[in-house]
């Protein structure tokens, strides 16, 4: 009966209660599974789903409590007992896709004892389980990717990982407020902090080795961590520019970094994982003309700051780097080459539907010619589902539409509009390219005009 009550007053069968609307009935109820990693239990103050975005548990929305049906037998109680046992939760609602809020109240900690809370994105309706960790944090705000921590995940002694993350953590939320930040900023500002130095000092390959290297031995584990927490621990430097960021987008309520809860995140649309993906080409350069048919090989490789594509039949890498508010190609050294006078392709992060997405500019120079390039995308829709060729996908798909003009000094003007689609987590699915060409072979496409070649890429399944 001891075991029973101490069970019962620690362990929370999280569900999730309110008034629902005729709305909400409709829908079908979902038991989803919440798992706490590297969390104690005891330090869990509430878990809350956020209906408005605003990274607060309100009492308006639906709230955690300790809950049993009044109809549970004691074999029924007992079995939820046992699956929280080892830190699961039970998440009942009607909209699992909500973002989800962990409030956490270290009252034992020697850095910081009042609440604080992590911020989550929601679950997938396929997805049957969500972690609740410090790193699946980072992860949910795109600052890691889980290849990065996948070794750490299940190296020897995480257990005592976990403990200098969150230790750490709550000393460097007391720095943040000491310099005049809410909790709420100084929680956001050390996610990133944190992340970034975590993928310094090696925790996809090098702590996880040195780790497990350790057999479980005190003294070496203890030589690991604790350099890195030194590591992580933010200077007041570091403490400064977290400051200073923070304030300038207080200072500034209507930039895009406070707005962009309600925009579209492109980097959601890009390969979520280091991955191979092979694609199917067709082209043809005559009406009527059997297309040419043929395949190449790409590897992605995932990293927090940046994604690098290798084509199998090209030598060079095209690398897309991850800032806060923009995605940005490398150069891929074209500014090295003879002629090319400038280069940039960018893209702001955060859009709505009809927003100018990518800007490419290229420009040449030779005796013989000028050229100027330039590329302009937008975001024309999302849609569930889209088919061509002979494939289909379904799923959440970006439809961009881009515009490339080019035109030399000689008088050579070019014209040609593309599609592109993007599934989420997936990356490109699809390049369709209908050409419209003039009475001299060049092409210049309008909507809507009759194609006469044509040039297609599609992601095999």
């Amino acid at each position: 009966m001891k075991k029973y009550i101490w069970l019962l007053s620690i362990l929370g069968i999280v569900f999730f209660t309110a008034c629902g609307s005729s709305s909400e009935e409709a829908k079908e109820l979902q038991t989803k599974q919440l798992k706490l990693i590297g969390i104690p239990q005891d330090i869990v103050a509430n878990i809350c789903q956020d209906d408005n975005e605003n990274g607060l548990c309100e009492s308006s929305e639906l709230q955690a409590k300790v809950s049993f049906s009044q109809g549970d037998s004691m074999e029924t109680i007992w079995s939820k007992l046992t699956l929280t046992s080892e830190g699961r939760y039970l998440l009942e609602t009607y909209d699992p896709s909500k973002p989800l809020l962990l409030e956490l109240k270290d009252t034992k900690s020697q850095h910081f004892t009042e609440n604080f809370t992590l911020p989550f994105n929601g679950l997938k309706d396929s997805e049957n389980e969500k972690e609740l960790s410090i790193l699946q944090t980072m992860i949910d705000k795109n600052v890691l990717v889980p290849n990065n921590v996948s070794t750490a995940r299940v190296m020897k002694n995480v257990d005592d990982f976990y403990k200098t993350l969150l230790s750490d953590l709550e000393q460097n939320i007391k720095i943040l407020k000491e310099k005049g930040l809410t909790t709420k900023q100084a929680v956001a500002g050390n996610i990133k902090e944190m992340a970034d130095e975590l993928i310094t000092n090696g925790i996809e390959n090098t702590i996880p080795a040195k780790m497990n290297a350790c057999n479980g031995d005190t003294k070496c584990v203890n030589d690991v961590l604790t350099p890195l927490s030194t590591e992580l621990i933010l200077t007041d430097e570091e403490a400064n520019s977290v400051s200073g960021k923070a304030e300038e987008e207080e200072e500034q309520p209507n930039n895009q970094g406070n707005n962009n809860v309600s925009k579209i995140d492109l980097l959601n649309y890009f390969p979520a994982q280091t991955t191979e993906k092979t694609f199917i080409t067709k082209d043809s350069y005559s009406e009527g003309e059997r297309p040419e048919v043929d395949s190449y090989i790409t590897k992605i490789t995932r990293n927090a700051n940046s994604i690098v594509y290798q084509d199998s039949d090209d030598e060079e890498e095209t690398i897309v780097r991850i800032k806060e508010n923009t995605l940005e190609i490398d150069p891929m050294n074209e500014l090295d080459r003879e002629g090319v006078t400038k280069y940039s392709f960018e893209t702001p992060r955060y859009v709505n539907i009809n927003d100018t997405t990518w800007n490419f500019i290229y420009e040449y120079k030779d005796e013989n010619v000028e050229a100027t390039i330039t590329q302009t995308c937008t975001l024309e829709a999302l849609i569930n589902e889209f088919s061509h060729g002979g494939y289909t996908y379904k799923g959440d798909i970006l439809k961009e539409k881009c515009i490339m003009d080019t035109s030399t000094n000689n008088n050579f003007e070019y014209h040609n509009i593309l599609y592109h689609y993007f599934q989420k987590g997936i990356g490109l699915i699809a390049e369709i390219d209908d050409d419209c060409t003039d009475g001299n072979g060049i092409t210049q496409d309008s909507d809507g005009c009759k194609a006469d070649s044509y040039s297609y890429i599609y992601l095999e399944k």
